[in-house]
């Protein structure tokens, strides 16, 4: 699985990502009683969520939101706060030469949707619940709705399946957010109008 996280192909690298879970849950109590083999899996998930192939990006935080749902990965605290800190990423850097600072530019727009993807995937993985952190993502999330595409989109996409899952119980589940934060949730739900 190293061998084709690394391959040159993104196909393949895309497939390795899916795959990655099915092995993961066919074999779970094998994988999860040693933790360099949970370890590993978790590079490779992580490093996949950086790839350079938007499709392989998102087929690793499905991956990764299926493994926080079973509380496969040992630390997922110090992995959303790693999230949160690559999400702070700059976009514009200074005293570079054009053709280097697209480059740079792309380099980042990838890191921050990488980590866009790895909060959204927290928020994934609670598909009828709302755990005390939540509202921290959202507010982030919210932080990079005018980033360029497709962070939005992910971020959109996310959104909408969660207002989705959560609808049938939402006046319980609005009570564990300030107003302040079902403002800025509905902001990031419901799209701009058209005429504003």
């Amino acid at each position: 699985m190293e061998q084709v996280s690394s391959c040159s192909f993104w196909s393949a690298r895309a497939a390795i990502a899916e795959f990655i879970s099915v092995l993961v849950f066919h074999n779970f109590s094998t994988i999860i009683a040693n933790e360099s083999w949970v370890a590993q899996i978790q590079k490779i998930v992580l490093q996949l969520l950086e790839d350079e192939q938007p499709e392989v990006r998102v087929t690793a935080a499905t991956s990764l939101s299926g493994f926080l749902h079973c509380h496969f990965l040992p630390n997922p605290e110090a992995l959303l706060s790693e999230f949160k800190l690559k999400s702070r990423t700059k976009l514009k850097r200074r005293n570079l030469s054009v053709s280097n600072g697209n480059q740079s530019i792309n380099q980042n727009i990838r890191i921050i949707h990488a980590a866009v993807l790895g909060m959204c995937s927290f928020v994934s993985c609670h598909p009828y619940d709302v755990p005390d952190y939540l509202s921290d993502i959202f507010l982030e999330l919210g932080k990079h709705l005018n980033d360029p595409q497709p962070i939005p989109a992910t971020i959109h996409q996310t959104l909408g399946n969660f207002k989705r899952t959560h609808h049938d119980n939402w006046d319980i589940h609005k009570l564990k957010f300030t107003e302040d934060e079902l403002s800025v949730l509905s902001d990031l739900t419901v799209p701009p109008s058209y005429y504003a």
